[in-house]
């Protein structure tokens, strides 16, 4: 089940949450070098390069772990600004040699590890290889699914779920993979089997929160909502949820320009590195609020937030721009348009957001002199 939750935590990505859980696990387990993998893994996702190879380096002469550490440690390497080329390059000869007749478990760790990592295709060629040595492998079916799933290849995907299934029909990774193809209603039946056999986690009830909302049953998702808040009260999916609830139906938004503070805060706390969180909750309630200055202004707070932590990502420098063009500041979506222009000459949206700043500031008949200035 341990192995479960990181899954589920790296498809969420909240990447702090699963290297706490990858850490709790290895308190648990010293033995299982698994789960030094998974943390250094987890290092890596959250932006921690250094000590990723530092976890990860120990493990390139461990069997059954040394091919994924090889793989994981190479990937890394090449993503450093000054990359190691000596140490790549002794990974790179070592990995020759784990490569030649790699175990069931040595081909899993390395499929897991590179779908986490973002090479898809790779993790592929590693699954297609464990299958063929065993067509029956449990975590082999489930991971072949979510690689399947995440390319669009959903008939394929769904039979390695249910494949999976009925060898353990409790197998949350693979649960939660059934759920995310089959409709709704029939998806419910499923995490209801798993809230019943799981009473102290929060992720079966998280999903069943998902499908009551993909169903438009707001009472019963917001009833889900504090469920889950009564039993993790720092849940943020929840805790957004319950405010996307409180701005659409309630319409009250001191107490959702309240709510997103506290959002800011916990998130700040249990995922300190992710900027993404505090990035889609700013649009989500920008586009949601009926451009309310109150809740305007706290996302704004979000996404200033999540400039310094992104390294000014291009994504959040055009939503910075934008919600001060909601806000009718126009002059300084200018300013901050421009400034995503000098990131990226030829961005549409910094482009198009500018045009927009400027008509709506000094008409349109003043926008090919503005164009020009920028």
């Amino acid at each position: 089940m341990e192995i479960d939750l990181v899954h589920y935590y790296f498809r969420e990505k909240l990447y702090h949450e699963m290297l706490r859980s990858t850490e709790l696990s290895q308190e648990s387990d010293p033995s299982d070098l698994t789960s030094n993998l998974y943390i250094g893994v987890a290092h890596f996702l959250n932006g921690r390069l250094s000590e990723a190879l530092d976890q990860l380096q120990p493990l390139t002469s461990e069997p059954n772990i040394a091919l994924a550490a090889l793989l994981a440690s190479i990937h890394i390497h090449k993503q450093c600004k000054m990359p190691d080329k000596e140490a790549i390059y002794k990974a790179e000869q070592l990995l020759k040699d784990e490569m030649k007749l790699p175990h069931e478990t040595a081909l899993l760790n390395a499929a897991d590890i590179l779908f986490m990592v973002g090479k898809i295709e790779k993790a592929r060629d590693f699954i297609h290889r464990l299958m063929k040595l065993n067509p029956e492998s449990l975590r082999g079916l489930v991971l072949k699914g979510w690689i399947e799933l995440t390319e669009g290849n959903k008939k394929i995907a769904l039979s390695c779920f249910r494949s999976a299934l009925a060898k353990n029909p409790f197998c949350m990774d693979a649960v939660f993979g059934e759920v995310k193809i089959i409709p709704p209603c029939d998806g419910l039946s499923k995490v209801n089997q798993l809230i019943v056999r799981y009473p102290e986690l929060s992720p079966p009830l998280v999903e069943k929160m998902r499908l009551h909302l993909s169903l438009f049953d707001w009472q019963l998702t917001i009833d889900t909502a504090n469920r889950i808040l009564t039993m993790d009260p720092k849940n943020l999916t929840a805790l957004k949820v319950k405010l996307l609830y409180q701005t659409c139906f309630e319409g009250n938004y001191e107490e959702v320009s309240i709510g997103l503070g506290s959002f800011s805060s916990i998130a700040e706390e249990q995922e300190p590195q992710n900027w993404k969180l505090l990035h889609e909750a700013a649009v989500l309630f920008s586009r949601t609020c009926g451009r309310d200055r109150t809740v305007l202004a706290s996302t704004e707070c979000l996404l200033q937030k999540a400039l310094p932590i992104s390294c000014n990502n291009l994504t959040v420098v055009n939503e910075v721009a934008h919600q001060y063009y909601l806000s009718k500041k126009y002059k300084d979506a200018t300013k901050v348009y421009r400034s995503a222009l000098k990131i990226n000459e030829s961005c549409f949206n910094a482009l198009a957001g500018l045009t927009l700043s400027a008509i709506a500031e000094n008409g349109v008949t003043s926008q090919p002199g503005k164009l020009g200035k920028a």
